[in-house]
């Protein structure tokens, strides 16, 4: 498992402890985590503070939206956060 997906799923748990207990994958969508709008600012200052500033969740969020099939996954979590920090 790569650093950044370690550090989305350390993430999450904090904000919502009982995702500890759930097997959680590329797949799995905020919404079915649970977390609401309020939970994932959270986890966008988890992420920013684990990864820098250079992490913008707003971004991550403007990106789904615009997707024909907004999925707001892990997956895609991880690969917009891998890709923002190569640019």
């Amino acid at each position: 498992m790569d650093a950044v997906r370690t550090t989305i799923l350390e993430a999450l748990v904090a904000v919502k402890p009982d995702l500890a207990n759930i097997k959680m994958t590329d797949t799995s969508t905020m919404s079915d985590l649970g977390l609401d709008s309020v939970r994932l600012v959270e986890v966008g200052v988890h992420l920013e503070h684990a990864l820098g500033g250079d992490v913008s969740l707003d971004a991550w969020l403007d990106q789904e939206r615009m997707r024909p099939s907004a999925a707001f996954s892990i997956g895609s979590l991880v690969t917009f956060i891998n890709e923002s920090r190569t640019h």
